[in-house]
């Protein structure tokens, strides 16, 4: 007879527990998420589809820094963690210190953007709730530009080259004049291992977590789509989209598009599968 400890006990009791998850992020943001992953008892594997790069031409970011320091722009937009990275790096690069954003009002799509800015001593004046936190969420709660208010009525949306028109449009929409600079560039990771590629069309991972669009087609161009079996986890309707675009069937989408949510959720549906 096999007497478990308690925190054995506790371990097999993790709605996770033994589940081979995929998580096709770059790897600066792959980490994070397998730790969450790993709490819950899976076994996470890293398998970059994207790598984050420096813009071909660091001008125009540096550019538009410097006219934040000269109070041109009424509003800083910032879109993602990989943003905040790329303005801190256009800060080091200008020899300037993050006390430049102290005159110009900052609109976060996320509280994880807003984290990473507060981290490096930016604070957010405006986000959308937590079950919106999109682009349509932040056209939704961006103030209408009145010129009698604020003469200034320029808005600095620094993001990714691959990035939709939908926020700029959005903004613009609502009388700003938006000047929409590439930060940052996406690229294509390398194909990984023939074993990889073969453990993801045979079915082997038990569910793959996308966290954008990107993630899925860059996926599905280095490797194929996914076995019917594996369980797809999409961050948000629009990375649901992609998906079924591609014809992969995606059955978790978190009501809150955050990395905690979705595993949570993923959590959710093996546990109900269990139960069944």
């Amino acid at each position: 007879m096999v007497i478990k400890s308690i925190d054995q006990e506790k371990s097999d009791f993790r709605p996770l527990n033994g589940w081979k998850v995929l998580v096709p992020r770059s790897a600066q943001q792959a980490a994070s998420m397998s730790k969450q992953l790993r709490l819950l008892g899976a076994f996470p594997a890293e398998v970059p589809t994207i790598s984050i790069v420096p813009p071909q031409d660091l001008k125009p970011i540096d550019m538009a820094v410097r006219q934040i320091a000269e109070g041109y722009y009424q509003w800083l937009v910032v879109t993602s963690i990989n943003a905040v990275n790329a303005l801190e790096a256009s800060l080091r690069r200008l020899g300037l210190s993050t006390t430049i954003f102290d005159q110009v009002k900052i609109a976060c799509v996320g509280i994880k953007t807003a984290n990473a800015l507060e981290k490096i001593g930016i604070r957010t004046d405006i986000q959308p709730s937590k079950t919106n936190q999109h682009a349509t969420g932040l056209v939704e709660i961006f103030p209408q530009h009145d010129a009698r208010a604020n003469p200034t009525k320029s808005v600095l949306l620094p993001r990714a080259d691959i990035a939709t028109q939908e926020l700029p449009v959005g903004l613009q929409k609502l009388g700003w004049q938006v000047d929409d600079v590439i930060a940052y560039s996406t690229a294509l990771a390398p194909v990984p291992s023939q074993d990889v590629q073969e453990r993801i069309t045979g079915g082997d991972f038990d569910a793959i977590c996308f966290t954008s669009a990107s993630t899925v087609r860059n996926l599905v161009k280095l490797v194929g789509r996914p076995h019917k079996r594996t369980v797809i986890a999409c961050i948000g309707s629009k990375t649901a989209y992609a998906a079924s675009e591609l014809g992969i069937r995606v059955d978790v989408i978190p009501e809150i598009s955050t990395v905690p949510h979705l595993i949570e959720e993923l959590a959710k549906y093996v546990q109900a599968g269990r139960i069944d």
